[in-house]
């Protein structure tokens, strides 16, 4: 999951407030539910979680996807980069007016969970 890795990165550049915006309330229930451990992603759930619960103030809304259009495009981006990870300090130049719009526009429509 996706997300795991950017809480990992997000613990690693010391951040102590984030806000998550996520379009799969899949993604939300599963962390916020116990799978079992017979869950195909139970090490992954459980790795956020931790992380979730680690000394941080976090939260996780839901937003639908057409409030998350850089994220889309930065996604869309990595499929053609031959990394394993690729780390932005700044978001590419191309996604800088999507980001302010999909700031407003999930703020206006996330679902906080």
């Amino acid at each position: 999951m996706a997300l795991r890795t950017g809480l990992q990165m997000c613990k690693q550049q010391g951040f102590s407030r984030i806000n998550v915006f996520t379009d799969s309330i899949e993604a939300i229930r599963l962390i916020e539910t116990e799978g079992g451990a017979n869950h195909p992603l139970h090490t992954e759930i459980t790795e956020i979680r931790e992380l979730i619960y680690s000394d941080w103030d976090i939260s996780i809304k839901y937003a639908p996807r057409n409030a998350l259009q850089c994220a889309d495009l930065m996604a869309k981006k990595a499929q053609f980069i031959d990394e394993e990870l690729v780390y932005w300090m700044e978001p590419p130049q191309e996604c800088l007016s999507r980001l302010q719009e999909d700031v407003a526009l999930a703020n206006m429509s996330a679902t906080n969970y």
